[in-house]
């Protein structure tokens, strides 16, 4: 063996021994994030899709005995017993409610289980809540309860200036990097819309969201997902679309985007996935429509031109803070030097019957990115976590509607990317997503994954 190849092994020995220490420490890390995280006892408020009402969730809640009984670790989720003293309160403000009238006290919920859900006779009416980029609590607070001391509480809340927020610890990271707030068919919307009393078939299976982008930027939501229809007669040419329902003009949609990002100093991904009317295999609309979003977002649009190797830090010094994704490879090499990035890989299952099916082709997705990393290793994916109708089951509608599908599932896919499944989420689109609680989870998992904060799920503890 001569001189040169005897370094060579020696040299390859170093990086593998060097490989092995630092995969051993990820994981140790990886570890220690996920099992202080995720087993953490944590109370949501959400509002119920079919019909408003506000929903309790909660998970990892360790039950106590009704005598005093003062042994409970709290560090234990598993603990169970019949007889409980732990409540949770609904109330309009922070205020301990064991220290003021308890007619202040809107809903009380004696917990009997360590995890689960529970729908209220509150009411969340959309017209009379009104927000802007610097609310934080709105509309109600909670406070779990234990043998008559309060352990914690926290609040409905939005997060237009997370990112912003945590801009120390992000500036060196991609999109690919963090775990990404998102909707589907984000302009599936209808202003003032009451389930209760106007649902229809159309809307049963066309409508995802229940309000306007701008509310969904002000409470964190960072990725919108559009459909885009070409209706060639008409004054505004470019709409919004579910499928062939046509839903908002673009020009008001990207209105609200522009009013957010001119207030805030957040990133936001626009994804056009779909063309479903007008474009069909037609080149010259895709420029048309590449040229009018050029028109209406190109003085925002963020630097296309090293593509998702870009960084968030380049995004913010380079101050145009909307990246606008495109699923058309020809269109986007057409503009790849002005405003268009290569579009985010959306993994769909189109599972329809019940969330075990929707779990497992999530977690079996996630192998085959873990696979395709090599290849592609800065583009980001979204993971597309809701149920998908098939055209038998909206003519029939045997599922009764996208909202009770996601009421089906939300819950669940909630827990999930709360547990360990969370922790190498990259882009989460749901639908109806105030019956989530995925902002708040990709704000704590970014937290977790890179700051390590100590900062718990919820606002407050005593």
């Amino acid at each position: 063996m001569n001189f040169i190849q005897q370094k060579s092994i020696n040299f390859h020995l170093i990086l593998f021994t060097f490989s092995f220490f630092v995969c051993h420490f990820q994981k140790c890390c990886d570890a220690f994030v996920t099992d202080n995280f995720f087993r953490r006892p944590t109370i949501y408020l959400t509002v119920n899709p079919i019909d408003y009402k506000i929903d309790i969730n909660w998970f990892h809640i360790p039950l106590t005995a009704a005598s005093n009984n003062n042994s409970s670790d709290y560090n234990d989720p598993l603990a169970l017993v019949l007889e409980t003293s732990t409540i949770i309160y609904l109330t309009n403000d922070s205020s301990n409610p064991l220290d003021v009238n308890l007619a202040n006290v809107h809903y009380e919920l004696s917990l009997n289980v360590s995890d689960g859900r529970q729908r209220t006779h509150l009411t969340h009416d959309f017209e009379d809540i009104s927000l802007d980029v610097n609310t934080k609590c709105y509309n109600l607070w909670f406070h779990l309860v234990q043998n008559d001391q309060r352990i914690f509480n926290g609040c409905m809340k939005a997060n237009a200036n997370w990112m912003n927020e945590m801009k120390d610890i992000l500036k060196e990271r991609k999109i690919r990097d963090l775990f990404v707030p998102g909707t589907h068919d984000s302009a599936s919307y209808k202003p003032n819309f009451d389930p209760s009393t106007m649902d229809n078939l159309i809307t049963r299976y066309s409508l995802t969201q229940d309000d306007n982008i701008m509310s969904q930027l002000i409470h964190g939501v960072r990725y919108l997902d559009l459909r885009v229809g070409y209706y060639r007669s008409n004054n505004e040419k470019f709409w919004a679309n579910h499928g062939i329902t046509r839903m908002h003009p673009l020009s008001d949609i990207f209105k609200q985007i522009k009013d957010f990002v001119d207030a805030t100093n957040e990133i936001v991904i626009l994804d056009f996935q779909e063309f479903p009317v007008g474009f069909r295999n037609k080149f010259e609309v895709h420029q048309q429509f590449a040229m009018y979003l050029f028109q209406q977002l190109g003085e925002y649009a963020a630097d296309p031109k090293i593509g998702w190797d870009i960084t968030l830090g380049d995004i913010w010094q380079g101050g145009n803070r909307i990246i606008i994704a495109y699923d058309n490879h020809a269109v986007v090499q057409e503009h790849s030097e002005t405003h268009l990035f290569q579009s985010v890989r959306q993994r769909w299952g189109n599972v329809k019957d019940g969330y075990a099916k929707l779990e497992k082709f999530l977690k079996e997705q996630r192998e085959n990115i873990s696979r395709e990393a090599f290849f592609f290793q800065s583009r980001p994916y979204a993971e597309m976590a809701e149920l998908t109708p098939q055209a038998l089951d909206v003519v029939t509608n045997r599922l009764g509607g996208l909202r009770k599908m996601s009421d089906m599932t939300n819950w669940h896919v909630t827990r999930l990317y709360h547990g360990e499944f969370g922790r190498k989420a990259n882009i989460v689109a749901v639908d109806f997503y105030l019956s989530t609680n995925i902002v708040d989870i990709a704000i704590e998992w970014n937290r977790r994954k890179l700051g390590f904060s100590t900062k718990n799920d919820n606002d407050s503890h005593e």
